[in-house]
């Protein structure tokens, strides 16, 4: 095994925080300094820790930062509040979708990596191999534009030399609430490769349908997650755009957990509404499955066994024969190749990487192909 290669627990998991909510926001009913006075003027008089505050900017989502204590634990005490009968809004968990990635080896250059030899998913099989991913050439579409694919991740790099200058990035869009930026532990070295997610898949997009263009929303984290106001941020800015966008790509997602309640499923509702919205439209979905070898369902991809017109994407060719890191179940409708797949880091070097992260977009590929033929030169 390579010495580069790093084990799911060391990289995945090590600057992940077991909670599945945002900490420091809440969501609220509506933005307005009349709903903070009356939590903080709660919190005061019972002698809880913690307070609301409206921030500067805000989005289609009304939330509130956390100042003095954890998000949950405020949302708990105005919850058994209003269990009580107090006069208080709902307050709400934002809560988060992780990326869809499991192994990952990187290399300073292509060379080292196939010296290196292959690693196949999950079962660390290894062979040698001459793959090197050659910069592909295609010709203007015949019919007057290129497809479009909105990338939802954590940002595109093109300055790697890899990507050339032919209006592959149409543009970064950024959600008007922030995205919470993470401090990374200067002794772990693979910080920024993880950061990378976003240049990657452009990279695969690049290689399996040369001729698509990328809408990139940078809404997901440097550590890997993605609030969930910001997924419903970038989705209503899609409904909102007024331009042909044909494929949605979101590598991330989450599972429902024993703690969410109605109340917690309200953004994800929201999701799931956009979602619907964008395929009457006649745009294609992607999400990922995950990889926890598990059947439980992960949104937005799980909301294909609710008949929403999404392509929930494992890793492998079928529910028999899928990589055992894949999640899988009767939810998980259509299987791609995720396994040991290459491309292009921020940094400028190149990466090995599985997950079904990326056979998602070797499935927006296949559709984008399939509504706009191939065009190679």
């Amino acid at each position: 095994m390579p010495s580069e290669y790093q084990s799911p627990d060391n990289l995945l998991n090590r600057h992940r925080s077991p909670a599945t909510y945002h900490p420091d926001f809440l969501v609220l009913p509506e933005q307005d300094e009349e709903t903070v006075q009356k939590v903080n003027a709660f919190l005061v008089e019972n002698g809880y820790a913690g307070e609301l505050e409206l921030p500067a900017e805000y989005g289609v989502v009304p939330v509130a930062a956390v100042r003095g204590a954890d998000a949950k634990d405020i949302r708990d005490h105005v919850r058994a509040a209003r269990g009580g009968g107090a006069r208080l809004p709902r307050l709400d968990l934002n809560r988060r979708h992780q990326r869809g990635t499991y192994e990952l080896a990187y290399f300073d250059s292509v060379d080292d990596m196939t010296a290196a030899g292959r690693v196949w998913g999950h079962s660390f099989a290894f062979a040698t191999t001459d793959m090197v991913p050659a910069e592909p050439e295609w010709k203007s579409p015949e019919h007057g534009r290129r497809p479009v694919i909105a990338l939802l991740d954590t940002g595109v790099n093109v300055a790697n030399s890899w990507f050339p200058d032919d209006g592959f990035l149409i543009r970064e869009w950024n959600p008007p609430t922030p995205v919470k930026v993470v401090g990374h532990d200067p002794d772990f070295p693979y910080a920024d490769v993880e950061a990378s997610h976003g240049t990657f898949i452009a990279g695969l997009i690049r290689q399996y349908a040369p001729a698509a263009q990328i809408l990139s929303l940078k809404i997901m984290r440097e550590d890997g997650g993605a609030d969930e106001t910001n997924v419903v941020e970038a989705l209503d800015y899609l409904v909102r755009l007024g331009e042909p966008v044909d494929v949605v790509q979101m590598s991330f997602g989450r599972t429902v957990t024993d703690e969410d309640d109605d109340e917690d499923r309200r953004l994800l509702d929201r999701i799931k509404q956009l979602l619907i919205e964008l395929a009457g439209r006649g745009v294609q979905l992607v999400a990922s499955a995950g990889n926890q070898s598990s059947c439980e369902p992960v949104y937005p991809a799980g909301f294909a066994a609710q008949g929403v017109a999404i392509h929930s994407v494992g890793s492998g060719t079928s529910e028999d024969f899928h990589d055992d890191f894949s999640n899988h179940g009767t939810w998980v409708h259509d299987w791609f190749d995720g396994s040991d797949q290459i491309g292009p880091l921020r940094d400028g070097r190149w990466g090995r990487w599985s997950g079904t992260s990326f056979a998602v977009p070797v499935c927006a590929a296949s559709l984008v192909d399939h509504v706009f033929p191939k065009q190679t030169a």
